[in-house]
């Protein structure tokens, strides 16, 4: 009798075990994956009406391209040019320029691309070695700088200065507004 019981006690500690995990580890898992089955078919339903839309992209997100990323630097999405400026100002100071004006226009649409781009006009003067520092540095720019004219005189007879013009274009993705018309 002593082993029937012993039996029977393991036979329900064994359901016991069985029903616990069932209940802690399944079960939830079980929820878990429910939700993700779920999770997919509402992205699978997008891509599928992305798709007929024709607005699909690449697979691989293009944030993961490194190419993109810089491409997103030197073109940015928006017109704001604040950045510009404090890295300008800071390359005339760190060359030893002494720069003077600094003048943006409007945002145009970029020939012959989508989006836009400004003109940047700027002057600054300074010894004829910090002239060519401060060249070299706006070709290492971050932002796609274009430099359309260029001008360098001397400045003053006997000082060793040269007043530095130049005009230049910078490009976003944005595109411009078009003036209301009436």
């Amino acid at each position: 009798m002593k082993g029937k019981v012993n039996a029977k006690l393991l036979g329900a500690v064994a359901l016991l075990v069985v029903a616990l995990v069932y209940l802690l580890v399944v079960r939830p898992q079980g929820a878990a994956l429910a939700e993700a089955r779920g999770e997919r078919q509402a992205v699978e339903t997008q891509v599928a009406q992305l798709e007929r839309k024709g607005e699909t992209k690449d697979a691989t997100p293009v944030e993961t391209d490194p190419r993109v990323v810089l491409l997103g630097a030197a073109i940015p999405a928006t017109a704001e040019l604040s950045n510009l400026f404090r890295q300008l100002n800071t390359i005339a100071a760190e060359t030893g320029m002494q720069q003077t004006s600094l003048t943006p226009s409007a945002l145009g649409a970029a020939e012959g691309a989508a989006g836009g781009s400004m003109q940047i006009s700027l002057a600054a003067t300074g010894p004829a070695d910090a002239a060519n520092a401060y060249l070299q540095r706006l070709a290492t720019l971050g932002r796609l700088f274009v430099v359309e004219q260029f001008s360098l005189q001397r400045a003053a007879e006997g000082t060793g200065a040269v007043q530095l013009q130049l005009s230049g274009r910078v490009f976003t993705t944005e595109e411009p507004v078009a003036p209301e018309e009436g």
